[in-house]
């Protein structure tokens, strides 16, 4: 690396990485696109899963109305697992 100069386009950070860096930040670059899951506020009410970069149009969770994201989470099966009905 011969500088610090930056390359590229300057891009918001909305969504994309927590309004306090106290606050938890997920994210995960595949493919070419950034998937993050943060909070989008300052009072951290607004839970995000946020997809953006890459050819697809950016997507995000329903603003404010992220209540599935408190559910109960079950992980998937290992793959060669088979799923069981319940």
């Amino acid at each position: 690396m011969d500088s610090l100069d930056a390359l590229g386009e300057e891009i918001s950070g909305m969504a994309r990485c927590p309004y306090d860096a106290k606050h938890a930040n997920v994210a995960l670059f595949a493919d070419g696109k950034l998937y993050s899951a943060t909070v989008t506020d300052f009072l951290a009410i607004d839970a995000v899963i946020y997809r953006s970069l890459g050819d697809s149009p950016t997507l995000r969770t329903v603003k404010h109305d992220s209540k599935w994201l408190k559910g109960e989470w079950t992980s998937p099966p290992a793959y060669g697992e088979a799923r069981t009905a319940q």
